[in-house]
């Protein structure tokens, strides 16, 4: 909303995780052996390591991840 590409969020208690959403913006990719447009979004994770390890924030971010690139 702010048109910022990314950013690290810090937790506030009592949370245990926030996920950061970067702005969407257009970049030349890879695909096929040819540069093409893309739409690209970065997510941001941070999560509290003393509420749980980080294997299910992966699991978690790569769901969001399917999530979006499946629409």
């Amino acid at each position: 909303m702010f048109g910022v590409d990314a950013f690290t969020p810090i937790i506030n208690s009592p949370n245990t995780a926030i996920l950061g959403v970067g702005r969407i913006r257009n970049e030349t990719v890879w695909a096929d052996a040819a540069p093409q447009p893309r739409p690209v979004l970065t997510l941001s994770l941070t999560w509290d390591h003393r509420a749980f390890d980080g294997a299910p924030a992966a699991r978690f971010a790569g769901s969001v991840r399917d999530l979006l690139e499946s629409r």
